[in-house]
Formats: structure tokens, sequence, C-alpha cells
């Protein structure tokens, strides 16, 4: 078993179970201009989560034995102290690879639906940093949106779990400024 991720809050805690663990890191924006690359789900926090899929994909190859030799090669040993964590960068993408994120879709994760007057922003966050993360992009779709309709209606639909702090929660939406 092993872990890779891709921000640590608490690198020591992932030591101590004593598996092979890894941080990647963000792709370069260089590298999706280079290759064109239009990720398929909308936000700036897609290009590392990209990334981190990408890294596990090599992971997963290697560990199956299907890498190649250069994958194989890609990927360092485990650490055994904070200080040599490895850190997993993309550095090129093949054609396959470029296609599935440019295709990837996922319902309901910075998602926008337009209707004639009405505008719904879909996102299933449901921790404080993915709402932190839903804010930012929805500011950025609205002010985007906004640019050619003036007229524009926010409407909030809001769900969790009981075992989720939903007070954390809508805390994060204050600034997003819904009409309901």
């Amino acid at each position: 078993h092993c872990c890779i991720c891709y921000l640590l809050h608490n690198p020591l805690y992932m030591l101590s179970f004593q598996n092979p663990f890894y941080i990647a890191k963000e792709m370069s924006d260089l590298l999706i201009q280079s290759n064109k690359i239009q990720l398929g789900i909308a936000g700036a926090k897609q290009a590392e989560n990209a990334s981190l899929a990408i890294q596990l994909f090599y992971m997963w190859q290697q560990l199956r034995h299907n890498a190649s030799k250069n994958m194989t090669e890609y990927i360092p040993k485990a650490a055994s102290s904070m200080e040599e964590i490895p850190q997993l960068q993309v550095s090129e993408l093949d054609d396959a690879t470029i296609k599935a994120l440019s295709s990837c879709v996922w319902p309901g994760r910075a998602q926008t639906i337009h209707r004639t007057g009405l505008t719904y922003y879909l996102d299933g966050a449901h921790t404080k940093e993915s709402m932190q993360v839903c804010v930012q992009w929805f500011q950025q779709a609205v002010h985007q949106d906004t640019q050619h309709n003036k007229k524009h209606v926010r409407i909030l639909l809001f769900n969790t779990t009981s075992d989720r702090d939903v007070g954390s929660l809508l805390a994060c939406l204050t600034q997003c400024h819904f009409d309901a």
C-alpha cells in the first residue's frame, strides 16, 4: 500500500503509517498550455487534481507490473523521514492522457447549467477546504457569466450529511451573494 497526496497538512502523521508516501506536485501552467489542455472540469484546483490522478495512474501501472522501464525509473523509492518525501512532477503527457484530461466530466462538480434567465452552479463540496475551492470557482464562473448577461439570478441549493459542520460550510458561502 502507498499514499500519494497533493498537499500535506501533517506529513509526520502520514509517515507514521510506515507506508510509501509521495507528494504529487501541481502540473505547470507551461505543461498545460504547451499541450493545449482544456481540463474537462472547471476550476483552478483541477490542475492539482489532474496531476494527482496522473501520479496515481503511474503508481498503479508500476504496482501492476505493467509499467515501462521509463515509468519504473520515474517513481522514486519511499521516504523514511519528512525530508526524504519524494515529490512527483508530471513533466510530459502522451496523447491518451491529454484526451482523458480534456474529456473528463464529473456531473455536480464545478458544473454550470444555463437556462433562460437562470443559471445553476452545481458543486458537491462537502468539506471546508472543498467548499473554499467551490467558492473560488463559483465567483470566477459568475464573473465570466455576468460579463455576457447583466441579468443573473443565483440560487443556492445546499445539502449535507449529519456528520458535517453545517455552520463552517455555510460560512464559506456568505461571500457569494446568492439571490435565493
